[in-house]
């Protein structure tokens, strides 16, 4: 136990440093960390699904039935990729103060 903490020790300065460096990161540039965390999220969702869906299909093998597993990975792609490709309401804005149309209902 004395040894993980020395090496937590160890390294206290990297994490440190690396705190401060996400922390001006965020201060410069938030709408950049905001997109950034939110495909970061959208990836770790399509990745979890892969093997729910693996799980899913190897339960319809063996029982004959689907299992949750299945709903449950073909759910996550979908949140993931809606919530990548979800624009804000700070874009929808823009763009109509720009003149430009983002989407059929913003044009009528």
């Amino acid at each position: 136990m004395q040894t993980m903490f020395d090496r937590l020790q160890r390294w206290s300065w990297l994490r440190g440093l690396l705190m401060i460096l996400i922390g001006a990161w965020i201060l410069i540039a938030p709408r950049q960390v905001y997109r950034s965390f939110i495909w970061i999220v959208a990836a770790v969702l399509i990745i979890a699904a892969i093997p729910k869906l693996i799980d899913g299909f190897s339960a319809r093998k063996a029982s004959g039935t689907y299992g949750t597993s299945l709903f449950t990975g073909g759910l996550l792609p979908v949140i993931g990729a809606d919530g990548a490709g979800h624009r804000s309401a700070t874009d929808e804005s823009r763009a109509i103060a720009a003149g430009h149309c983002l989407d059929d209902l913003w044009c009528q």
